[in-house]
This record gives structure tokens, C-alpha cells and sequence, in this order.
């Protein structure tokens, strides 16, 4: 980047599909799609972990999961290994965050200059029982995610609106200011789904509903079903699911309106042709697709994100189809292209076909480790101990058939499983054994099993009081 300055907007469960520019005829985002018109576009983008805890850390410091050991809910972000923002403060001028960070807590040094309005894990624990994987907890709580629909006011668009306003203030105090990285972290569209009533009524009427993906569909496969066991959505029924859909829609209109009272800011400031905006949001959500809600498995929905880079110097939309993931933007914010596999480098190219991206899984409601693959028009999907799965995105976008188990696609799924432990630089085993071992140690540290599941059980992180 050769910006003097860059504002990073990031949100929290935004699926990628859910944005005018990403081809959705029904929601209402124009400030973003606008972000897009000037910048480029990332049709492929992913999370390194579709969960909070370790999709944020693993964005911090630019190393996939498995790496630095933050696996979970309960094993947040400390500062090390150190991250692109201790390398920015390193450099001089402010590094400052606004909103969710899901770190420890304030007190470690996680890079930033300062912390406005921070929310990091729920009491500097996190959710422990999500290290626990055998026998996997029913989290009853989840069902809840039905129960508290909008249209209303919720901690978390209360949240919302409070950074929206530090950010603006921000802003226009650091006019005069060069050299500046601030960070502007949304939690909208996470759950609950409680949309403001303006943004809930330009959906009011709007018939969505999920895509009544077709019943052969790979959602029976027992890793997932597994996960559907432990997480509990069961009372969901046509009326509260067009609801639901509703209220996330909203959202992330509401979203959009905040994003745009940011970027309107930095424009009054004058700072607009100085500075580098990306935008982001930390994994997606299954929407009700195949009957899941919330994030955790690598459907296009849950691993997919939206990604929008648009530097200072850029005047027109471009569109880019290689696939990248969020370790990505650590290279970019820094300007280090050491391994010229980044952001950074592919920015400028509009396709590579070789490129290849991973993700993993290894928190709540997971029996095994999980890992994904996006190589090309294919995906894999690897849990440790079950039978793998392999889609064609270009002949099956929405993921409908499992091409793992038909013989003559021996050869790619070989290929993609050997990427695979090439790009993890370990077999998926080696890092499951890892993990448990990790988890198992956290758990006991806090009584062990049945102590830990005698206490509730988070289903959220609680917004910062005032």
C-alpha cells in the first residue's frame, strides 16, 4: 500500500452473497456497492476460520490457525505472535480500533496505539466449553437464535451505532493527521437477529426464504450432522425463517448505512485521496441453507466473504476471481510481499487459476478436525476420520453435489488432498492431535468436563456496556 493512510472496515457474519454488488437482487447496500464501483472486488475470497476467535487472530497476525494454536473461542489473541499492527506502530503514526476485537483483553499489546470501545471475549475466557470435543455439548442456547427475532433494538445495534459515531469523531479529529491505520470493526449481521425497524421494513415484505437447496445435498454427511447435533436449531419453521432472513437482510442494510456515515466522514476529513479502505467481514453464515444457521462448516455461505480493497489511487471497479483468504490482508496492510502469494501481489491480477486457499475448523460443535481447500472451479472439504468432500464451484455453485464418491474424480480429489498438506505444510491429523491435546489441557485447567458444562454455555459475546 502507498496510501498515507488506511481504514479497515470489518464486520461480523456478513455472507458474502448478501451485498448488491455480489449479485443479490433484493438487498439494499449502496454505500458498499459503491466501495466496490472504486475498488476491486473479490469474488473468492475466504476466512481462514469460519468462527470468531480464530478467523480474528489469524487476520492479526497473517498465519493460518494451526500455526499460532488459536483454535477455538477460548484460546484468543495475545499479541503473539506479533501482527500487522505492531509492524504499522512500529513504523510511527497511530494504530488505533474501534469496536469488536475478540482478543484476551485490552490489557495485552496487540499492536494497537489504542482500543476505543473494545469487545473481546466474555470475561477474558471465552466460550471453554467449546474446547470440548468428545462427547460434543448440546448447546440448547441455540435454539434461541429462533426466539429473538426483530424488528427492534438489541445490545449489539446499540454497540453499533457507538462505534459508528467514535469512528466519525475519529475521523474528523485526525484531519490534520497523517500516517493513521484505524480499524472500524462492526458486529452486525451476527445474531441476534434483531434488525432496526427502518432497515427491518424495507424487507417487511419481501418473501426470503431459504434456497430449498435440493434434499440429496450433502448436508446428511455424519461430520455435519454431528454438528447439527450439538448445535441446536431445531425450531425453526417457514414463518421464522422468512423472519429470520428478514432481520439479517435488515442488517446488513444497517450495516451498510454505518459503513456509509464512515466513508462520509473520511471524505469530509479530506483525507479520502490519501487513504486505502478495505472492507471485510470476518466469516459468513449458513442463512438457513440445508436447515444450518450460524457459521462453522465451509459452504460457501459460512467460509465465503465478502472482500472489497479499494486504494487511494484507484478510480474503477475491477473484479478479481482468485481466490484469497483474510491471512492475506497482513501483507497488504504492511507493504511486506516476501512470499509474493498475497493480496498484495494478486491484486493486480485478475486471475490466477493456481492459486490455492485454506481454511480450518476446530472449534464448537466440531467431532473432528476440518480443513478446506479452494483450488480453481474445485473445493475440498477434509474431516479428520470421515469421508471427505469434493464440489465443482463452477458446475455447482451452490454446492448440491458431493463429487467425492464417483471413481472418476480419483485423480482430483488425490491432487486436492496433497495440496492440501502442502499448503498446511502438516497432515490434517498431526494438527487434530495438536489441537485436542491444546483443548484438553485448557479444559482441565478449569476443572475439567463436567465442571466446565455445570456453568453455561456462551452462545454470544456481550456488547460493552456504557
Amino acid at each position: 500500500m502507498t496510501a498515507k493512510n488506511r481504514l479497515i472496515i470489518m464486520s461480523d457474519e456478513h455472507a458474502r452473497r448478501v451485498m448488491g454488488c455480489y449479485g443479490d437482487p433484493v438487498v439494499q447496500t449502496p454505500h458498499m456497492d459503491a466501495l466496490a464501483v472504486r475498488g476491486t472486488r473479490f469474488t473468492s475470497a475466504y476466512t481462514p476460520s469460519p468462527i470468531c476467535v480464530p478467523a480474528r487472530a489469524a487476520i492479526a497476525t497473517g498465519l493460518p490457525v494451526h500455526q499460532t494454536g488459536h483454535w477455538d473461542n477460548a484460546h484468543p489473541y495475545e499479541g503473539i505472535p506479533q501482527g500487522w499492527a505492531h509492524t504499522l506502530r512500529a513504523r510511527g503514526g497511530q494504530v488505533v480500533s474501534i469496536g469488536k476485537l475478540h482478543y484476551r483483553d485490552s490489557s495485552r499489546d496487540t499492536g494497537f496505539s489504542e482500543q476505543i470501545l473494545p469487545m473481546h471475549v466474555e470475561n477474558g475466557r471465552g466460550d471453554i466449553a467449546g474446547s470440548i470435543r468428545s462427547p460434543l455439548p448440546v448447546r440448547t442456547q441455540s435454539r434461541a437464535l429462533a426466539n429473538k427475532l426483530g424488528p427492534g433494538e438489541s445490545s449489539y445495534v446499540k454497540y453499533d451505532r457507538q462505534i459508528r459515531d467514535a469512528a466519525c469523531r475519529w475521523l474528523s479529529e485526525a484531519a490534520d493527521e497523517t500516517g493513521w491505520t484505524l480499524l472500524v470493526s462492526f458486529v452486525s449481521p451476527h445474531f441476534p437477529l434483531i434488525a432496526p425497524a427502518e432497515f427491518y421494513d424495507l424487507y417487511r415484505d419481501a418473501d426470503l426464504k431459504p434456497s430449498q437447496i435440493h434434499p440429496t445435498c450433502p448436508a446428511d454427511h455424519p461430520w455435519l450432522q454431528a454438528l447439527r447435533g450439538s448445535y441446536v436449531y431445531d425450531n425453526f419453521d417457514d414463518q421464522s425463517r422468512r423472519e429470520a432472513l428478514r432481520n439479517y437482510y435488515g442488517l446488513v442494510s444497517f450495516l451498510d448505512a454505518n459503513i456509509g456515515a464512515v466513508l462520509a466522514s473520511l471524505d469530509a476529513s479530506g483525507a479520502r485521496d490519501e487513504t486505502d479502505v478495505i472492507y471485510f467481514s470476518d466469516h459468513g453464515d449458513n442463512l438457513g441453507e440445508r436447515g444450518m444457521w450460524g457459521k462453522s462448516t465451509f459452504f460457501e455461505d459460512s467460509v465465503g466473504v465478502p472482500l472489497i480493497y479499494a486504494p487511494a489511487s484507484k478510480t474503477r471497479g475491477d473484479v478479481c476471481n482468485t481466490p484469497v483468504s483474510l491471512t492475506d490482508i497482513a501483507a497488504t496492510l504492511t507493504g511486506i510481499r516476501d512470499d509474493p502469494d498475497h493480496l498484495g501481489h494478486i491484486s493486480s491480477k485478475p486471475s490466477d487459476p493456481n492459486r490455492a486457499v485454506i481454511s480450518q475448523y476446530h472449534a464448537a460443535g466440531s467431532p473432528s478436525g476440518a480443513f478446506m481447500l479452494r483450488k480453481g472451479r474445485f473445493k475440498l472439504c477434509l474431516f479428520v476420520g470421515y469421508a471427505p468432500m469434493l464440489f465443482d464451484l463452477e458446475a455447482d455453485p451452490f454446492e448440491r453435489t458431493d463429487l467425492s464418491k464417483d471413481p472418476s474424480n480419483r485423480e482430483i480429489l488425490d491432487q486436492m488432498q496433497h495440496k492440501l498438506c502442502e499448503q498446511l505444510q502438516e497432515h490434517p491429523v498431526n494438527i487434530d492431535i495438536l489441537a485436542r491435546a491444546d483443548q484438553q489441557k485448557l479444559v482441565a485447567a478449569y476443572g475439567g468436563q463436567n465442571k466446565v458444562l455445570k456453568g453455561p454455555i456462551l452462545s454470544a459475546t456481550s456488547a460493552p456496556r456504557d
